[in-house]
């Protein structure tokens, strides 16, 4: 498998672009329209950014997550335009925030769960409240305070089974409830 991201245009069915960077499966990715961006995260460490309007579609920026890079989402609602700073989950359990603007190769927060260092699979954010909940893959699910950032909540899922989070949300203006699916 070569870690290839394609672009595809709906009206013409066809790939007007691919990618490349790279060396395994490319697990999320992320776009931001105003810029002209790209990010894609895979199982080889690695979260690439790409200008789309270049022709040559190898990355821009890359940064290395040490560990296999799941799940990527802008931080804030201006982010998801602007894309300055977004969040990656990885497969040692912590949440890295990144900024495109410091030109740094190291993420500038990380946000780690003190149980274990379980595979991340997904992630919500309260963009109102500056909360973000995560999904592990013992079945538990955290929820951090992004403004302190600090974990304020840990709870394991009712399932029968220790099954992974494979997707939540958070629901509500006050971040009172949350929806969470299991691989049950």
């Amino acid at each position: 498998f070569d870690g290839t991201s394609k672009l595809w245009d709906l009206k013409q069915h066809t790939c007007v672009g691919e990618f490349l960077g790279h060396q395994k499966q490319v697990y999320s990715v992320a776009t931001c329209y105003e810029k002209h961006l790209l990010l894609s995260a895979s199982y080889d460490h690695r979260i690439n950014v790409y200008d789309t309007r270049l022709d040559n579609h190898h990355p821009i920026i890359s940064f290395d997550h040490g560990r296999p890079a799941w799940y990527m989402k802008p931080k804030t609602l201006q982010d998801i335009s602007d894309l300055n700073v977004f969040l990656s989950s990885c497969s040692d359990g912590k949440i890295r925030e990144w900024d495109l603007r410091s030109n740094r190769s190291s993420p500038i927060v990380e946000y780690v769960n003190d149980f274990n260092d379980c595979p991340c699979n997904s992630f919500d954010i309260s963009y109102a409240k500056s909360k973000l909940i995560c999904g592990y893959d013992d079945g538990r699910l955290s929820i951090f305070d992004m403004e302190n950032q600090r974990l304020t909540f840990t709870k394991k899922t009712t399932s029968r089974y220790i099954r992974k989070v494979a997707i939540l949300s958070l629901m509500g203006g006050k971040v009172s409830k949350y929806l969470y699916g299991t691989n049950d």
